[in-house]
């Protein structure tokens, strides 16, 4: 019996190993696919996962189930897991090189040691906030709340850049406590300020609510910020998913004012945006991903043959623009839900239409939602985000903020691409 169960445990762990390593398979059918979440939770636990095999290895021995048989049968499997595993974690560590590689060719200093909080990357829990950090409810507007992040260290000292981030969920799921923390609580760390809002939400909400909600929130945080250490100058947007969309249209629709009803006096452009694997053209023109139903359905409520128009206006795609502010596009090669060629072609357009950075990055083996948990590959990113915001504010956190009167000097445009 033991010995059985012993087999089942590890028949399952090379099922979840092989899922984690293989393509992502992204013209071949749903069905066939790797499913993602189980895919995530793999590949960015896995030390865990391999200390549980080591566990689960030794208890079998013990109780003598590696004499039978099964047990044989069972330790090989678990040994083949294990070694895919390594494969998995391999692409993890590497994604520090590719980063490196990327922003410091589109003109970012940044450097991969000293990434990774290893104490924090193997336990991989997100959900608790530091101690050294504090998190302050506002609410910006009836019913719509901001959660604001900031060091218990450096709560007074001066104005800080901004990550003001948007979760994903579909646009109808998800919640500002959801998407991001391990980037809002290092950041925070670090001596900026997190900021996460929430927004109107679907089937309720109807395209564009969420994006004047989501401008609402920026105008809070550019009028009201500086009381919580905020430079609203400094200012940078960023998103997973459904949020990258949000995000990097709130980027690059800063000056439509049709957006912006009631406030519509208000500078509401961003210092830059960072989307994670996101959805960069609802109308889907070039297939880079499986056609939505539920977009028309739920976000748009109406068709996009017979209402192109407002679909474009809604797609990030079609809001290039040669004074767009400088991007960080970040996707995961492994991502099942929505395929690497849908930042890859953003980038592209992005990058031949703006004068800024815009620098592109796919990290191996990552799939949809990999930012959610602390691990390897995430810190790698958040070290790299990090930099990117550095490198565009021209905002140390440990030197005193400009003096009044000063302005910081302009980067030169860069692209990259890795």
């Amino acid at each position: 019996m033991v010995a059985s169960i012993y087999l089942v445990l590890s028949l399952l762990g090379l099922l979840a190993a092989v899922n984690a390593v293989r393509p992502p398979l992204v013209d071949s059918p749903p069905t066939r696919r790797p499913p993602w979440l189980p895919v995530m939770l793999t590949t960015e636990t896995t030390p865990l996962r391999l200390l549980w095999r080591g566990l689960l290895t030794a208890g079998a021995w013990q109780l003598g189930v590696l004499d039978s048989v099964i047990g044989q049968v069972a330790l090989w499997i678990t040994v083949t897991s294990s070694l895919l595993l390594l494969v998995a974690l391999s692409r993890s560590l590497r994604s520090g090189g590719i980063i490196e590689r990327a922003l410091t060719a589109g003109g970012v200093e940044h450097s991969a040691k000293g990434a990774i909080e290893w104490f924090r990357a193997v336990a991989a829990y997100p959900y608790r906030v530091p101690g050294d950090v504090e998190r302050i409810e506002v609410e910006y507007a009836p019913g719509l709340t901001v959660d604001i992040y900031r060091s218990r260290t450096h709560a007074s000292s001066g104005p800080r850049p901004a990550i003001f981030q948007v979760h994903g969920g579909g646009w109808h799921g998800g919640n500002r406590r959801q998407s991001a923390r391990p980037l809002l609580h290092r950041t925070a760390r670090h001596g900026w300020i997190g900021v996460a809002a929430d927004y109107p939400l679907t089937p309720a909400a109807t395209w564009p609510e969420p994006a004047v909600a989501l401008k609402l929130a920026l105008a809070w945080l550019k009028t009201e910020g500086a009381g919580f250490g905020i430079d609203p100058d400094a200012i940078v947007v960023t998103g997973s998913s459904a949020g990258a969309h949000l995000a990097a249209h709130l980027a690059l629709s800063s000056g439509d004012l049709s957006y912006q009803p009631g406030f519509e006096h208000l500078d509401l452009s961003v210092a830059g945006a960072v989307p994670f694997y996101g959805i960069f053209d609802l109308l889907n023109r070039n297939h880079t991903r499986d056609p939505w139903p539920f977009i028309g359905i739920e976000l748009m409520k109406s068709s996009a043959r017979t209402d192109e128009t407002r679909w474009r206006s809604a797609s990030p795609l079609d809001l290039v623009r040669h004074d767009a502010p400088p991007f960080l596009i970040i996707h995961g090669t492994h991502d099942s839900l929505v395929p690497a060629r849908e930042s890859a072609q953003f980038a592209a357009v992005l990058g031949a239409a703006s004068a800024g950075r815009v620098i592109h990055i796919e990290l191996p083996g990552a799939t949809h939602g990999f930012d959610v948990v602390e691990s390897f590959r995430t810190h790698h990113a958040i070290a790299g985000v990090i930099s990117f915001v550095t490198a565009i504010t021209r905002t140390e956190t440990d030197t005193e903020p400009p003096a009044p009167g000063q302005t910081r000097s302009r980067p030169t445009a860069r692209r990259a691409s890795c």
